[in-house]
């Protein structure tokens, strides 16, 4: 099969299994983050410089009565032992526990995390710091107006179909936990940055939006690739803003930057319908954090930042939501789950 053939296929497998949560648009007050890889807090881990981030965002939405949605890559047990990481991050971890307590709470499997689809472990590590936790795939929200619906919000990870990250998984993990890692801390090299392959990464994007564009009245929100995504005009000109200020400053222009830069505002004209949406990450090497939040009608992508015990929010782009599920088509009925 082609790779837009096994990303098809990896999603309408993980589409076919979601559980459906029916929500009112006035009820739905949700914050999705994603791609923590929290670590053993050596100089592998990636989620070490934005701990204290993560942790007055989390402290915000808890305030606020969010819904908590993680989509996975939560903890990176591709790199380490559950074991190492519980003991690293109980504190951080336990700061989602009001959440999962007042049934606010979906954590998603990515493919870092997927031994945690294995209840033993979840057992052993997850719930005596959380509670009755129960991760799953992927998620679709059924979204509602006074009883009619909207469309659907469609919660994954995003690696699905990616046969290096999918079904070979198993490898993956050992060869990065046993040869890659001691490499990694010696050199302080960092794998889960969002300028690593980004072409790849880009190339991913392209493969998951096609994907979505293909369902009627439907959009997507994923994570995986480290890299928001936020299909407005607004973000499109400030991307432009950007690019063009890189442009006339020759003595910081990189030919690299660029074009990435090109490419993403490429991809960002040719997109016919807003239907694919990435929170970015929580491991940006400069202790930042990106996510998309959904409260008041209204969908937003934000950014976290700022020294310890001062991180402010920035927003960077907002939608109302009616007029994204307006544009991405009728809803279809979604296949009960179960």
């Amino acid at each position: 099969m082609s790779y837009q053939q096994d990303i098809n296929a990896g999603l309408d497998r993980a589409r076919g299994i979601a559980p459906v949560v029916p929500i009112e648009l006035r009820d739905l007050r949700l914050a999705i983050l994603s791609d923590l890889h929290r670590g053993a807090g050596d100089d592998a881990d990636d989620f070490r410089a934005c701990k204290h981030t993560y942790a007055a965002a989390v402290a915000r939405y808890d305030r606020q009565h969010l819904i908590l949605a993680i989509l996975g890559d939560t903890e990176d047990l591709w790199e380490c032992w559950p074991i190492e990481v519980v003991t690293e991050y109980a504190a951080s971890i336990a700061l989602e526990k009001p959440f999962l307590d007042a049934g606010r709470y979906w954590r998603l499997l990515g493919n870092h995390d997927e031994a945690w689809q294995r209840s033993v472990l979840v057992d052993l590590y997850l719930r005596p710091l959380l509670g009755p936790v129960e991760p799953i795939e992927s998620l679709r929200l059924l979204v509602m107006d006074k009883g009619r619906a909207l469309g659907e919000i469609f919660l994954v990870h995003g690696h699905q179909g990616v046969a290096w990250e999918e079904r070979l998984a198993w490898f993956s993990r050992r060869m990065l936990r046993y040869s890659w890692r001691p490499i990694q801390r010696l050199a302080n090299l960092k794998t889960t940055t969002p300028a690593t392959d980004w072409r790849l990464g880009r190339k991913h994007e392209r493969a998951i939006y096609r994907w979505a564009v293909s369902k009627e009245g439907l959009i997507v929100i994923a994570g995986h690739t480290h890299h928001p995504a936020f299909p407005s005009p607004a973000r499109y000109d400030q991307l432009a803003a950007i690019y063009d200020d890189l442009r006339h400053q020759p003595e910081a222009y990189d030919p690299e930057v660029a074009e990435r830069m090109e490419t993403d505002l490429a991809f960002a004209r040719a997109q016919e319908q807003p239907c694919y949406f990435n929170t970015g990450c929580c491991s940006f090497s400069d202790g930042s954090l990106t996510g998309i939040e959904i409260a008041g009608g209204v969908i937003r992508l934000v950014r976290w930042s700022g020294p310890k015990g001062r991180a402010r929010r920035e927003v960077l782009a907002t939608a109302r939501l009616k007029d994204v599920l307006r544009d991405v088509g009728p809803p279809r009925e979604p296949a009960p789950y179960g």
